[in-house]
């Protein structure tokens, strides 16, 4: 790889040792897919910002706290291009490409395997064919800023289970009835304070219950008006635990991290 990258600033010598180089991946491509032989100098991934909410108690001083909310979160990357002065402006094209999108994209940190976090990017650097040589920095806003797990876990209704992570999963519980299968009033509990129940008869197809989201579907279709007034979605953080409901259901989840 001599000549590709800027050795000196790192006080090192070409064909001694090899400039380290993060893995980075935004919407299914690396950035040495678009770039080869491109750099990750540096990933600077800051925590999510805290927002705290309060009360103000009438005419009394002070506030009342009433809870914190995490917003968003910054990653930051330097990306050293190869030294080549009259290809740069095409290499820094291609780059404001990659990070390009109309919607968050999955953004796949090497320092957090297995997991992915929904990004945009919010920021590229300006560039001068005259500082060629200085790095490109990406910056990345991730508007829910919890790494997710790349592979759901899931357990049958009824078994014990263990839920890692630092916060509340992404969670469902789902059934496949077939053509025929019923489900006659279900009730799923949670805890002695979460109980979900429905009233009516649900008959083939799929049901899901969107505990993230707060919500029920039969086949596509919400069946929020079959809910009974007693019905308590749970709060599920990081745990043990075993839920109890109609045998044949699947509880699927998403760990995510902080």
């Amino acid at each position: 790889m001599p000549g590709y990258f800027n050795l000196a600033r790192f006080n090192l010598l070409s064909g001694e040792i090899a400039v380290r180089n993060n893995p980075v991946m935004f919407g299914g491509y690396a950035i040495t897919d678009i770039v080869p032989y491109a750099n990750i100098l540096d990933v600077r991934i800051g925590s999510p910002a805290i927002e705290t909410s309060t009360i103000t108690p009438g005419l009394s001083a002070g506030s009342l706290f009433a809870r914190n909310r995490h917003k968003t979160r910054i990653i930051e990357m330097d990306i050293e291009l190869p030294l080549d002065k009259d290809a740069y402006p095409d290499y820094v094209h291609a780059i404001r490409a990659w990070a390009t999108s109309r919607e968050p994209m999955q953004l796949v940190l090497s320092a957090y395997k297995g997991r992915y976090i929904m990004a945009t990017c919010t920021n590229l650097n300006d560039f001068s064919v005259k500082t060629y040589w200085k790095p490109v920095t990406v910056k990345f806003e991730c508007w829910e800023g919890y790494f997710v797990s790349s592979q759901p876990s899931a357990a049958q209704i009824g078994q014990s289970f263990k839920i890692n992570g630092d916060v509340e999963p992404i969670s469902t519980v789902s059934y496949d009835l077939g053509q025929s299968g019923k489900l006659v009033n279900p009730q799923w509990v949670f805890d002695q304070n979460h109980i979900i129940k429905l009233n009516g008869t649900f008959t083939g197809g799929t049901l899901e219950i969107d505990i993230n989201r707060q919500s029920i579907y039969h086949n596509g279709q919400s069946v929020m008006n079959k809910l009974t007034m007693a019905s308590r979605f749970p709060s599920i953080l990081p745990g043990e635990y075993k839920f109890t409901g109609p045998s044949g259901g699947t509880f699927t989840w998403y760990e995510r991290w902080l």
